[in-house]
């Protein structure tokens, strides 16, 4: 009976595993851009819409920008006085848990533009994965390391449902630690308290993330402490005991700012492009349906702003490309997605890009 039980709990480790796997590999977001807000249950569906419009705008603005502060530029702030100029559409809904919304679909080609206006950061519909190793230590003492599985009622699960929230109103994928029986054997809570990565990196390599961050929250006198470790670097956020909830949200929506510079871009102007011109030559594409659905990817990344078919060569085909911005930004769009592998060649030139199809 016991072999039974742990036979079954691995297979359902196994299947957790195999879902984050697969949400992993090269999320791209829907609904880019369309939002919904709330209707609160006081004011009803005759609450000022302006107002709902414009925070409705601005929420937008973040989840393309990856910019939680974007109300800070000027041209924002004049566009969100009058949100109905880059609207499609806008109506009151009722959601999945029977509340009512106001559901808003924007213009892509507006918002564009006033993205560009602006010259403010835009995150493409491929977003990197998060893995997430948070360590709480209670008021009580002892700590709990926040894991996929477990629906907890105290701090941690406070903690699990905030971050879980913002990563859904931000379209950023996260992924929790499943704790299975390799990691429970490994993994050392005073290491990951010291946001010491020993085994923490081997321990990752399952999830197949894009960003490791790393968490402790822990009670100090009448405060909560909050740090998080991204990129080697250590920040620091006090919170009153009443208000973990808010601080939580402003210190976790910091790390997603932090982590969209690496992944968002400034489009260029026009007179700039020249100089990001370059070719790619893609192998693998053995018939005519793949040519065609590597085109069509080609349309859809965010960083290429034109793309030219301009050879074919048995399976071999050669792109001219035109990026809107730097070329890293370019290679680490293609990671993300997974769908493009780059091939080491042997030829040294900076202006042609080798990778290989494989969807």
């Amino acid at each position: 009976m016991i072999f039974f039980t742990n036979k079954v709990t691995k297979i359902l480790e196994l299947i957790i595993l195999l879902l984050i796997s697969i949400s992993s590999y090269g999320f791209v977001v829907t609904d880019l851009y369309n939002i919904s807000i709330p209707v609160t249950q006081n004011q009803g569906p005759s609450q000022n819409k302006e107002e709902l419009l414009s925070l409705g705008l601005n929420k937008l603005l973040v989840k393309l920008s990856g910019n939680s502060n974007i109300d800070d530029n000027e041209i924002i702030q004049e566009a969100l006085k009058d949100p109905k100029q880059f609207l499609q559409e806008y109506q009151i809904i009722k959601n999945s848990e029977g509340r009512l919304d106001l559901r808003q679909v924007y213009n892509k080609m507006s918002i564009d533009s006033l993205i560009s206006k602006a010259k403010i950061t835009t995150w493409g519909v491929s977003r990197p994965l998060l893995l997430l190793w948070v360590l709480v230590e209670q008021d009580f003492g002892g700590r709990n390391l926040i894991i996929e599985s477990e629906i907890n009622d105290d701090i941690s699960g406070l903690v699990k449902n905030q971050i879980n929230d913002i990563s859904n109103k931000r379209s950023v994928p996260i992924a929790w630690p499943i704790y299975d029986l390799d990691e429970q054997q490994s993994l050392k809570f005073k290491n990951l308290w010291n946001f010491d990565k020993t085994n923490i990196l081997t321990l990752s390599e399952k999830y197949r993330p894009d960003v490791i961050v790393l968490g402790k929250i822990y009670p100090d006198g009448d405060s909560w402490v909050i740090k998080w470790l991204i990129n080697d670097q250590t920040y620091i956020f006090d919170s009153k005991k009443e208000s973990l909830e808010l601080d939580i949200t402003n210190s976790f929506n910091e790390m997603i700012n932090l982590i969209a510079q690496e992944y968002a871009s400034i489009p260029k102007k026009q007179d700039a492009l020249a100089s990001n011109i370059f070719y790619l030559k893609v192998t693998n594409v053995e018939n005519m349906n793949k040519l065609i659905k590597l085109r069509d990817y080609l349309k859809n990344i965010k960083t290429i702003t034109s793309s030219n078919l301009k050879e074919l060569n048995d399976n071999t085909v050669t792109f001219e490309i035109s990026l809107d911005n730097d070329k890293e930004l370019f290679i680490k769009e293609l990671k993300l997605e997974r769908k493009l592998i780059k091939v080491n060649n042997d030829i040294d030139n900076n202006k042609i890009l080798y990778y290989r199809w494989i969807s």
